[in-house]
């Protein structure tokens, strides 16, 4: 592997093949790419060591990139930058042969601008993807439109089908990828596995279909290629059909070429976008884990020559590009010295360097930069593009769990100055509390920082050598009941004891905010009991202890004990109901457990925090038995500590000992399962699939549907409610040929309200089964017709009909669940019935072989 020289985060870890920087060198060029993840533009080459130079610079939000000439252009946040090369052919300054200059920014507003590209008269093109069209910088607005996709039926901010790549041919707008063809707001969502289209701009037609969120189209040696981001593939387009060359190690997005190779850029799957894709189970299956990097293919061969991977810090990449001839390439950044001092006139003979200034004119705290981000990567420390190891331990998980890491860093050099920079993240704030009483004392700063931006906050003012006290402790709304600012406060502890300090302070006022987050982390951390002064309490902590350290353990590890609960009767287990999710009783209230139910309980220190609960179901003799786990939930404050996957592991030892041999889940994909429960399940090894799709509206929405009326039934067919199903109707039931999955029969009644049947000719040919699944929402779970009559549309009929009682009712809510083995029924929902919903959502079944 090579070695990386890096005047970058000394944190990132990096790997690269063994020749890359040499192979680099000898092809004679660089590679610029851009990660919005972390806000970075990195250019990478070669030297003549066998080293590779990495170079980065701070954008907000960088994107798209387009080289032309002395050019380079990037999308950001708001702006589209113009970068200006100030070297002249075979000019250096120091080693360096390209050099960058942020000339120009183009405020376009935040459309969330892709991929850009100059046409063959020099006009920007770029890709706006909030507004779902092709679109042109201009004096006078945010963007002038120049292309939208044929079914797209109007400009707003809505990513309906979240186009995002551009490729010209002849110097002109040629073809686009898209992640699907949908109308409706962030609809492509619901269109990752195989929603993606490659349009033909010139002639407004679709030219392939069937893809996994494409991107990156490139026309290049007289082929279309692009990347089908979603299966992990680098290929191209020949007879309106993807055929793919290479697999890549990782969502594939961003590509270049040089001569015969493709540089490819990968991304690990962390988002919600990025999960649930063919490429995350291929992986799985062959026991890989997803990159973030580069990699050279020879188109060729199809083979991998090169690589580049981030181990950290950095986990998705947009898009890259080719800077033939240049060795070392370096961007001026807006916020170094550089750009108030490198300055260039006519007859200069180059750059000229001015003096610096002797002090900063303004005063008052420094003003922010514009296009920097507004909450830079390290906002700690000095310096562009630097960053230090924290001295405190760093906590997985920072996010729900989405493998992002909360870093605790001790702030430097603060003063009753510099410290009012953070006001907006001190509680009390310390600008009124100065304003009171003046700091007197030394001020040790503690932040705890996700993805480098401050989510938390805590300050200490030493008041003598052995005494400090606590003066603000904050954590952003959206971060709090992780555990964070309880390891604030732990690690301040575990700072101000290495200074010398033996006892700390902390006065509160009583409030709803104090009693319910501050008093119980205080608890967990030992504090002595508050003395209280009226309004106010004081608590103290004796930090010079032999128990300190094993108090920092305990935080990260909590004593967990875990308790069987057997034989669980109904009744029982509704004791429990607190601890479910989703919630036991109403479960309960619809079907009552056909088998035998089991739990684990979860305590710490006595308290119930934690509960997971299955149903074995019997089977034939000579099988084993099925479980279904039907609950899991830890207490918010215990949440992100490990105790879900200890319940699920010790309900996996349990149900081995019974002699279980496989265990199942079925969940609907929410904001919860996705940031909390998904990552768990793949953490301990289950296989997930979509089960259903489920949609959500109202009556009120959906009888706007044009079809509900559209299709009436002839004279030979008539509809009854299901209640009214007959003994010769059930004999005729018999001899119909429909999947199993499809049985109008269930555990569950069906709804009297609108259930109903199909005769035709008095022949039962159909039905539609509903269930009230909650006292305002109505599911549409079962619909069979007839092969006979599918094609002349009578289910359209019959489900019309169904939803045309329940308009009438007083049930407000729709919910449609349909089988992912259905492909007809799903095509009818996604697009006839889909404009209509207010919500559509995929329900995931996910299995655990046992015993393995």
């Amino acid at each position: 592997m090579s070695t990386i020289t890096a005047d970058s985060t000394p944190s990132l870890q990096i790997t690269a093949s063994q020749d890359f920087a040499s192979w680099l060198e000898q092809q004679n060029l660089s590679l610029a790419f851009t990660t919005y993840q972390t806000n970075r533009l990195f250019f990478v080459s070669g030297q003549a060591n066998g080293r590779l130079k990495l170079h980065e610079r701070l954008f907000d939000k960088p994107m798209g990139l387009c080289v032309a000439a002395n050019r380079l252009y990037m999308t950001t946040r708001y702006q589209i930058w113009d970068f200006h090369n100030l070297l002249d052919s075979g000019e250096k300054s120091q080693e360096t042969d390209r050099l960058y200059l942020p000339h120009t920014a183009y405020t376009t507003g935040d459309v969330n601008a892709h991929e850009i590209v100059l046409d063959n008269s020099g006009k920007v093109i770029f890709v706006n993807t909030d507004f779902s069209c092709l679109a042109t910088i201009s004096p006078d607005y945010s963007f002038v439109p120049i292309w939208q996709p044929p079914f797209i039926s109007k400009l707003v901010a809505e990513d309906r089908c979240h186009l995002n790549g551009l490729t010209m041919v002849e110097g002109k707008p040629a073809y686009v990828t898209a992640c699907s063809t949908t109308d409706t707001a962030a609809g492509w969502r619901n269109h990752r596995l195989d929603g993606g289209v490659v349009i033909d701009v010139n002639h407004n037609e679709i030219i392939a279909t069937g893809l996994s969120m494409p991107h990156s189209p490139r026309w290049y040696q007289g082929k279309l290629w692009l990347l089908n981001s979603g299966t992990g593939e680098f290929g191209y387009i020949q007879d309106h059909q993807f055929h793919p060359i290479t697999f890549c190690p990782g969502f594939v997005r961003g590509l270049a070429f040089w001569q015969n190779f493709a540089f490819v850029g990968l991304s690990q799957l962390r988002s919600q976008s990025f999960t649930g894709l063919t490429l995350e189970k291929r992986l799985m299956s062959e026991g890989n884990r997803p990159q973030s990097g580069l990699m050279v293919i020879n188109l060729q061969t199809g083979e991998p020559l090169h690589w580049l991977y981030f181990q950290s810090v950095i986990e998705e990449l947009f898009d890259v590009v080719v800077l033939p001839g240049v060795r070392q390439p370096q961007v001026i950044g807006l916020q170094e010295e550089e750009i108030q001092r490198l300055v260039t006139f006519p007859n200069s003979g180059g750059i000229v360097t001015t003096k610096p200034t002797a002090k900063r004119p303004s005063k008052g705290a420094k003003p922010p930069i514009a296009g920097l981000p507004t909450s830079p990567p390290t906002p700690l420390l000095q310096g562009e593009g630097s960053n230090h190891t924290p001295p405190f331990p760093t906590r997985e998980g920072g996010l729900g769990g989405l493998g992002q890491t909360v870093r605790y860093q001790r702030v430097y050099h603060l003063t009753s100055s510099n410290a009012l920079n953070y006001d907006e993240l001190t509680f009390p704030r310390l600008q009124q509390r100065w304003q009171k009483t003046p700091p007197k004392g030394e001020l040790t700063g503690l932040s705890a920082s996700l993805n480098g931006s401050i989510v938390g906050f805590a300050i200490a003012e030493r008041l003598n050598p052995e005494t400090a006290e606590i003066i603000s402790l904050f954590v952003l709304p959206e971060y709090r009941k992780q555990g964070i600012g309880t390891r604030l406060v732990a690690y301040l502890e575990k700072e101000l004891k290495t200074q010398g300090c033996q006892d700390l302070i902390l006065t509160y006022s009583t409030s709803l905010l104090t009693n319910t987050a501050l008093e119980p982390l205080l608890q967990r951390l030992q504090w002595q009991p508050p003395q209280i002064n009226g309004e106010f309490r004081q608590r103290h902590k004796q930090i010079q202890t032999p128990n300190t350290t094993a108090e920092i353990v305990v935080l990260d590890q909590p004593t967990v004990q875990y308790y069987a609960l057997q034989n669980l009767t109904v009744e029982q287990s509704l004791s429990y109901n607190h601890l479910s999710f989703p919630k036991i009783q109403p479960r309960w209230s619809r079907q009552q457990p056909k088998g035998q139910l089991v739990g684990i309980l979860a305590e710490v220190a006595g308290e119930k925090v934690g509960l997971v609960l299955a149903e074995i179901f019997s089977t034939p003799p000579q099988t084993k038995p099925e479980v279904e786990v039907i609950s899991l939930f830890v207490l918010p404050d215990y949440r992100h500590q490990g105790i879900g996957t200890g319940l699920i592991k010790t309900l996996e030892m349990g149900l081995t000992a019974l002699g279980c041999e496989q265990m199942q889940l079925v969940y609907k994909s929410t904001d919860i399962t996705n940031l909390a429960l998904e990552p768990l399940l793949k953490r301990q090894k289950w296989q997930t699939q979509v089960n259903f799709l489920l949609g959500k509206t109202t009556t009120e929405k959906v009888s706007q549907a044009p079809w509900l009326t559209k299709y009436p039934l002839p004279n030979k067919f008539t509809v009854f409610p299901w209640s009214e199903l007959t003994d010769a109707d059930q004999k005729q039931l018999e001899n119909l040929d429909y999947p199993t999955s499809l049985s109008p029969f269930g555990n569950t009644p069906a709804e009297p309200l609108n259930s109903l049947g199909l005769r035709y000719e008095n022949q039962l040919v159909g039905w539609m089964i509903t269930h009230q699944v909650a006292s305002d929402a109505i599911r549409y779970s079962t619909m069979f017709v007839d092969k006979r009559f599918q094609r002349l549309g009578r289910g359209i009929s019959l489900l019309s009909l169904s939803i045309l009682r329940q308009v009438d009712s007083t049930v407000p809510y729709c919910l449609f669940a349909v089988q992912q083995e259905n492909p007809a029924m799903l095509k009818f929902v996604h697009r006839h019935l889909e404009p209509y919903l207010m919500e559509v959502t995929n329900s995931y079944v996910a299995f655990k072989q046992l015993g393995g």
